[in-house]
């Protein structure tokens, strides 16, 4: 059994697509394998391709202004990724970045607007995907706007948690693997803005810091002072 189609069955946008269709875009299909902190592209690229996480995980930063990129998500194996620079084809605005050893399937344009136009179930999904990524943009950038650094830094937690698909009853503590200066650029701050709360938040019980780990205790406060 192929592992390509295999890891496209996985991701949603291509699951309700036939295995046999599958099949017969295989030879068209390519993959990469990259290493941690691997660029797939940078920003002001053209990116004529879709990529399909098959193993790892990349982080997208935008790079709009000089010495500011902001973290955008992370996708991780069995999502996808930038099909939002096929549709405009203009430069891409994020950098993408693999966060640990990372393995890609990639759609070239032809190939990606050939299976949109044959597979409704595709283009039903990516339409209702990009739906989506409007109004959370739209509600990210203006939430920014108007909050403290407690509150953006909460928010942060709260969206690495959701993207790392735990389950909502579980118990077990979240750990962040990241150090309080990639915390603090995720959200364009200093490392010195995010450690007063983060000391207060471990005062308090709700997190432990060891080493450049941070153990979260309590979401569930945390994602209050989010809202």
């Amino acid at each position: 059994m192929s592992e390509i189609i295999n890891s496209l069955q996985a991701c949603r946008l291509f699951s309700a697509v036939d295995r046999g269709y599958l099949v017969s875009i295989e030879p068209q299909l390519k993959t990469i394998q990259l290493d941690t902190d691997d660029k797939v592209y940078n920003a002001g690229e053209l990116v004529p391709r879709l990529f399909v996480i098959v193993e790892g995980a990349v982080r997208l930063n935008l790079a709009f202004l000089e010495g500011y990129s902001p973290f955008v998500t992370i996708v991780k194996a069995g999502r996808f990724f930038g099909e939002h620079y096929i549709f405009d084809d203009k430069p891409c605005l994020a950098t993408a970045t693999c966060v640990e050893p990372s393995t890609l399937i990639l759609l070239n344009t032809e190939l990606f607007f050939k299976v949109f136009g044959e597979q409704p179930s595709v283009s039903q999904r990516l339409a209702h995907g990009l739906a989506l990524d409007c109004r959370d943009m739209s509600q990210l950038y203006g939430w920014d706007m108007t909050q403290g650094v407690e509150a953006r830094l909460a928010k942060l937690i709260r969206h690495l948690h959701h993207i790392q698909d735990i389950p909502s009853d579980s118990d077990a503590p979240f750990i962040i693997n990241y150090s309080h200066n990639e915390l603090a650029d995720m959200i364009g701050l200093t490392r010195t803005a995010i450690s007063k709360p983060l000391k207060q938040w471990k005062e308090k019980g709700w997190i432990e810091i060891r080493n450049k780990e941070i153990r979260v205790l309590d979401l569930s406060t945390l994602s209050q002072l989010a809202m």
